[in-house]
């Protein structure tokens, strides 16, 4: 996953960054350097951001009262 597709797939969700970071369990600093590029995004997160959106996500946007706009088109465009 490029740092473009991890930021597409942020924005598409409705998520901030801090949203985000706390969805895949990592800091934020660390996450912003994934989205900057200042450091690589890791390849789990090809793998573990499709099952999120899938089981974590609709759970963690009830909870927060977020919007999961555009997660199904986001599963389409990451599937192998």
């Amino acid at each position: 996953m490029t740092r473009q597709q991890l930021k597409q797939a942020r924005e598409s969700l409705g998520l901030n960054i801090g949203e985000m970071a706390e969805l895949i369990k990592t800091p934020r600093g660390t996450y912003v350097k994934w989205e900057n590029g200042e450091r690589r995004v890791p390849g789990f997160l090809d793998v573990l951001l499709p099952f999120l959106i899938l089981v974590d996500l609709p759970l963690y946007a009830l909870k927060e009262g977020l919007s999961i706009k555009g997660a199904k088109q986001f599963i389409e465009e990451v599937k192998p």
